[in-house]
C-alpha cells in the first residue's frame, strides 16, 4: 500500500521526465543564442518582456520579435520530434 501512495515518481516516470529533459536540452541548444536566452527567460523564468528587454540590454520590440522567432523553432522541433514525444506516458 505504501508504494500506491507515495509521494516519490515511480522509476518508469522518472525515466520519462529524465527523457522529456533531455529532448528539451537538444532543442534549445539547437537555437541561436539571441533566442534561446529570450525563450528561456520569458517561457521558463517566467521573466515580463521589460523584464527581459533590460536585462539583455535590447529594444522592447526586438525581445518580442525573437520570442516570436523562438516559438517558432520551437514548434518546429517538436513536430520532428513526432507525436507523443514531449508528453508523459502514464
Amino acid at each position: 500500500m505504501d508504494a500506491v501512495t507515495s509521494p516519490m515518481p515511480s522509476p518508469e516516470r522518472q525515466l520519462v521526465a529524465a527523457r522529456q529533459a533531455k529532448q528539451l536540452e537538444r532543442i534549445l541548444d539547437a537555437m541561436p543564442l539571441e533566442y534561446r536566452v529570450v525563450f528561456v527567460m520569458f517561457e521558463i523564468e517566467g521573466m515580463s518582456s521589460e523584464e527581459i528587454a533590460e536585462s539583455v540590454g535590447a529594444p522592447l520590440g526586438t525581445v518580442y520579435s525573437r520570442l516570436h522567432r523562438a516559438r517558432k523553432r520551437f514548434a518546429r522541433a517538436l513536430t520532428r520530434l513526432g507525436p507523443g514525444q514531449m508528453e508523459s506516458k502514464s
